[in-house]
């Protein structure tokens, strides 16, 4: 899955965590961020996410976790406090549309109460890297 080629990056991604089956459902409605922050813990749960897997909903693109990613959203989300929507950050090696997980930490949400604080670190990662695939 992620041998050769250039196209590789260590980095983080912040997003909201999904399983497969639901994006599927998610794509079809005009509101993704909105059904993703009441993305109910019932659904991630499930029996039928131990066999489809999670991605995360990073500015308008979905990633697919590898397997063990999938297995510490699973997990992240039965401890988590909150029963629906699950803002991450995800670390580890993207290559094109897929991502080996090294880590995932559940984020307050973006507009809880002003609580939210944009990690300059990581937005300088994903700036840095964004400019890395256009050749900059």
């Amino acid at each position: 899955m992620f041998g050769g080629g250039n196209s590789r990056d260590s980095g983080n991604w912040t997003g909201w965590l999904c399983d497969k089956d639901s994006m599927k459902t998610i794509n079809q409605t005009i509101d993704r961020d909105g059904y993703l922050e009441r993305y109910p813990k019932s659904k991630a749960i499930s029996l039928n996410t131990l066999f489809t897997g999670f991605l995360l909903y990073h500015h308008g693109e979905w990633l697919e976790l590898d397997k063990h990613g999938s297995d510490l959203a699973k997990g992240l989300i039965k401890r988590s406090s909150s029963n629906g929507g699950f803002w991450v950050t995800v670390e580890g090696v993207r290559k094109e549309g897929k991502i080996r997980v090294d880590s995932i930490s559940e984020k307050k949400r973006p507009g809880s109460g002003g609580e939210y604080v944009v990690d300059k670190d990581e937005q300088n990662k994903n700036i840095r890297q964004d400019f890395k695939k256009m050749g900059i």
